[in-house]
Order: structure tokens, then C-alpha cells, then sequence
């Protein structure tokens, strides 16, 4: 990419993140990306449009990208994604059996494929896809776990109180991480309303 199509795309990436879609909508649109040079930047602007409810012009896109690029498993996903929103399961279905050849314990795949397997009405199947999808979510527990630490070790309770609390929607009730998380919550809110 030249220098002003990464600055275009940096600058849109920051106004996403902050949830200022429509600007950053605007500043991606502002240069020529392609998909052999600024992939990242279409695949940008292809969310933004489906956020927005497009996805006539995040299929092309990301149609684009995946052809272009066959082993960029974020831009599948969203394909996939749209493709779903768009009403077709089989293709999005398509889309993410390739997806998994590259990246096949990715969970945000395994669980959009049991969303297409449940559309289908194939619930055997759709279960094994969920079930496989649900086993990452002790990881992401704990990746919440270690966010709330760091926010504790640094006084920032509200901060590491409500990533404790993402962390136990995540785990199931029989996970070994449900009663320490619920010690936890009981510590860090009475620390909380001691301070107020």
C-alpha cells in the first residue's frame, strides 16, 4: 500500500473501533484498495457495509478477497457471514469448508457452521459443530480471567469486576473455573462498594 492508503486505512480502522461507522466508512472509501494490495482495508470497509445492513456489496468484496486470497480465514468468516444474511446457506456453508482446510479448530468457524447445519435442520450435526465450538470457551474464560487480574493488580476493580463477569458467561456450569469466578465477583463487588 503508498503511504496515504495507510494512513487512510489506520485512520478508519481507529474511527471503527471507536464505533463511528459512517466515518470510517468514509475514510476507507477515500482511496482505490485492491485485493492484492490493501486486502485488510476491503475487508474493513466489507464489515462496515454489512454492520450498516449491506450485503450486496460486502459479498463482492470479500468474494474478491477469498479468491485472491484462499487462506485469509477472516475474510471467509465474514463472507460466510454475509452469505448467511443474504439468505444461503449452502454457499456460506461452502465458503467455511474451505475456511476450515486452513484454520479447522478456529471456533468462529466451527460455530458458524453449526449455524448452517441448524438452518438446514440438520440438528445432529449442527450439535457437533457447537459442541466442538464450545469447547474454546474455557480459553476465552481464561483470557478474561487474565484481563481482570491485570486491571485488579492495578486498582481498576470495576474494570476487572466486569471482565470476571464475561468470563462466567462463558464457562459452563460444570467448568472447574465456576466456582472461582463466582469467589471472585463476591470479593472484588465487596471491594467495590466499600470504595463508593
Amino acid at each position: 500500500m503508498t503511504a496515504r492508503q495507510v494512513e487512510a486505512y489506520t485512520n478508519a480502522k481507529k474511527l471503527y473501533l471507536s464505533g463511528d461507522l459512517a466515518k470510517a466508512l468514509e475514510a476507507v472509501s477515500a482511496e482505490n484498495f485492491t485485493a492484492k494490495r490493501g486486502h485488510q482495508a476491503l475487508l474493513l470497509k466489507a464489515k462496515i457495509l454489512f454492520l450498516q445492513g449491506d450485503t450486496d456489496t460486502p459479498a463482492k468484496i470479500l468474494s474478491g478477497l477469498v479468491d485472491e486470497h484462499p487462506e485469509y480465514t477472516e475474510a471467509r468468516i465474514w463472507f460466510a457471514r454475509t452469505l448467511l444474511a443474504r439468505g444461503d446457506p449452502t454457499a456460506a456453508e461452502s465458503a467455511l469448508t474451505r475456511a476450515m482446510e486452513f484454520n479447522p479448530d478456529d471456533p468462529r468457524i466451527l460455530s458458524l457452521m453449526g449455524n448452517v447445519r441448524e438452518i438446514l435442520k440438520d440438528y445432529r450435526q449442527a450439535t457437533e459443530y457447537y459442541s466442538c465450538a464450545a469447547l474454546y470457551a474455557d480459553d476465552l474464560a481464561r483470557t478474561e480471567i487474565s484481563l481482570a487480574q491485570i486491571y485488579y493488580r492495578f486498582g481498576q476493580r470495576d474494570q476487572a469486576l466486569a471482565h470476571i463477569r464475561r468470563a462466567q458467561t462463558l464457562v459452563s456450569d460444570n467448568s472447574v473455573l465456576r466456582r472461582p469466578l463466582k469467589e471472585a465477583e463476591k470479593r472484588m463487588s465487596g471491594e467495590s462498594s466499600n470504595e463508593h
